[in-house]
């Protein structure tokens, strides 16, 4: 016996949705254009979380609630990522950056012979303070002392907790779901100051020869001992899970780009000359002539913190860098707006650098004064006098454990034929990934790939949802043909926040469960970013009601309609849902998702009012 539901949603618009299945709730393995989805071949239970920071943190949450069983490893002492602030800095970035070492710029991977393993270090052990072992593990987060985000509040919050962005709103989210050190209620779920050294997908004697290899994380946590001041303990061992969740974010290592002469200078003034990462407070700084790197954030923020101190302040553009058109002719531009918006009005602006000059014989004085460099711009002209010069050049994506998804051979976004599909090749993007955030290849592995931390959370409710077979996601055939090539991040902040949120609420009312909320119609500041980064993308005042384009939901030219996509899927079966970000397909109407956004909202409405009447048929 077959049954059959249908909601009919009445009120000013109907819209009915009908589906097949064995029982309310489910989607059976034989339903209609089933082999259009990704079948999981062994149930997930066992999930694991790179990084305790508000993108892990959510993953996290996202999946107790699913009911697995989860384990979050977090390098650093605490929850908080990149908002955990320490006086310490790293250890030092090479200068320049070189290609080849990307893979370990963030970290070598220390892995024993034989596991487990466990070993306690005196301070002096091998040449290295246990001091410089520790800053090593733990690796200091690259915030200074009075950072503050330029980021709208819009994209930086995370559910159910009233308070601005920052370090105690990170810690208050982890606390409300027992994620912070100390948390004893749920202390098996988190293994904090423990570093990931390698995950890898390789059978092991538990593994029975039908059943997909798990995934083994090689783990290394390191401690004080307690005993004596300068002891640490160092454990390694492995753990296996049916999935994982790579939360790190994006700042795991610096980029310090290969101009001519940097090396040099580097190493004669290794106190003056540094990455962003090592910026903490300005005074140091007081009355000093500082030169800044890069025209994005990083450098904004900084001349931002300078201006009370520095005498002045200096900021070397590139040609594709936020500040380049801060002398824009349009005083409406996006980029002009941004400048106006944050940059302090007495920072000079300058030309991209092409050359460092160290004066010949300055590497023999060891009180050299770094003023007299010679700083060679693109367009031929030179400058010197400056005091600090301080690298704003942003960071790579290193991740060192994901050592067998690297492939440092592939440069910008060529995409060779490769036997792995690599997820980093050098560190300026992504690769290989479903607009979901899964790996292709292997969708048990999924990675946090927005920096915005409420698109987080839905790509964290997307993750347990499909994992706990709550959501749909193509099979690898129609991901692959529907892949739009490398990317920094999933996409535009509004276009995923709304993919989400219809894919999610759609497979809500195939599969059950709950709906995740509607897309906010008021914004409190607008989303700079997203217009600085992709000017025109925004055409209307953020502060007014968004309203969302029908085109926007419409089912681009490609593989849904193709032959071989109809052969494959079984007939004209059309997918569940279709999500672009263009409307060119004349066929829209046919392909629209059952609900987008607003429709979602006037559902709501109609489901409080008790305007919603469900109706059970049996199919004999």
């Amino acid at each position: 016996m077959l049954q059959t539901s249908k909601w009919c949603i009445l009120g000013s618009w109907l819209v009915c949705v009908a589906r097949a299945a064995q029982s309310p709730l489910s989607l059976p393995d034989t339903a209609p254009g089933a082999s259009c989805f990704y079948q999981f071949p062994t149930e997930i239970r066992r999930v694991a979380v790179i990084g305790a920071g508000p993108l892990g943190l959510q993953a996290a949450a996202a999946l107790i609630k699913q009911g697995f069983e989860v384990r979050v490893f977090e390098r650093t002492q605490g929850s908080g990522g990149n908002w955990q602030y320490s006086e310490e800095t790293p250890i030092p970035a090479s200068f320049p950056t070189r290609s080849e070492q990307l893979i370990n710029s963030s970290y070598h991977p220390d892995i024993p012979p034989h596991l487990p393993h466990h070993r306690i270090y005196r301070d002096g052990d091998d040449g290295i303070t246990n001091a410089f072992r520790l800053r090593e593990h733990h690796a200091p987060s690259a915030i200074w002392n009075n950072l503050i985000t330029i980021s709208p509040t819009i994209s930086m919050t995370l559910p159910d907790i009233n308070q601005p962005p920052g370090m105690r709103y990170i810690r208050q989210y982890a606390s409300a779901h027992a994620l912070n050190a100390g948390d004893e209620e749920l202390s098996r779920v988190l293994s904090y100051s423990t570093r990931v050294e390698r995950l890898q997908k390789s059978p092991s004697p538990s593994s029975a020869a039908n059943v997909p290899a798990p995934w083994t994380l090689t783990l290394r946590k390191m401690t004080k001992t307690g005993h004596s001041s300068d002891e640490v303990r160092v454990d390694w061992w492995t753990e296996e899970f049916d999935a994982v969740v790579i939360a790190t974010g994006e700042w795991d290592s610096a980029w310090i780009p290969p101009i001519l002469g940097v090396s040099e200078l580097q190493s004669q003034f290794p106190e003056r000359v540094f990455h962003s990462r090592d910026y903490r407070h300005p005074e140091p700084m007081t009355g000093k002539n500082v030169l800044l790197i890069g025209g994005m954030a990083s450098s904004v923020g900084m001349a931002a913190d300078l201006v009370p101190f520095a005498r002045s302040i200096t900021i070397s553009v590139h040609t594709s860098d936020i500040l380049v058109a801060f002398k824009s002719p349009d005083p409406n531009s996006t980029k002009t707006r941004y400048a106006r918006d944050h940059l302090p009005a007495n920072v000079s602006i300058i030309p991209e650098i092409t050359q460092f000059s160290v004066p010949t014989g300055m590497r023999a004085r060891p009180k050299a004064d770094i003023s007299s460099v010679k700083v060679t711009l693109v367009n031929g002209t030179s400058v010197s006098g400056y005091d600090y010069i301080i690298f704003g050049t942003g960071y790579r994506r290193s991740n060192p454990f994901l050592v067998d998804y690297h492939n440092s051979t592939i440069h910008g976004y060529d995409e060779p034929e490769t036997r792995v599909a690599p997820i980093i090749t050098d560190g300026t993007h992504l690769r290989s990934l479903h607009w979901t955030g899964h790996y292709i290849d292997d969708p048990t592995l999924a990675i946090m790939a927005s920096p915005a931390w409420t698109v987080a959370r839905y790509q964290a409710i997307g993750f347990a949802r499909v994992w706990a077979g709550k959501a749909k996601i193509p099979n690898q055939l129609r991901m692959w043909a529907t892949y739009p090539g490398p990317r920094k991040v999933i996409q535009a902040f509004e276009d995923t926040t709304r993919y989400f949120m219809t894919w999610l609420n759609n497979e809500a009312l195939e599969l059950g469960g709950s709906f995740v909320e509607h897309y906010p119609h008021y914004y409190e500041e607008q989303l700079w970013y997203a217009r600085a980064t992709n000017p025109g993308s925004l055409p209307y005042d953020m502060r007014q009601r968004v309203e969302i384009p029908r085109s926007k939901w419409a089912v681009r030219n490609g593989p849904e309609d193709s032959p071989a996509y109809m052969e494959h899927c079984g007939g004209d079966e059309p997918s569940r849902y279709h999500l672009t970000r263009d409307g060119s397909n004349a066929s829209q109407d046919r392909h629209k998702p059952r609900f987008d956004a607003h429709e979602f909202e006037a559902f709501r409405r109609a489901a409080e009012s008790g305007d919603i009447e469900m109706e059970w048929e049996i199919d004999w």
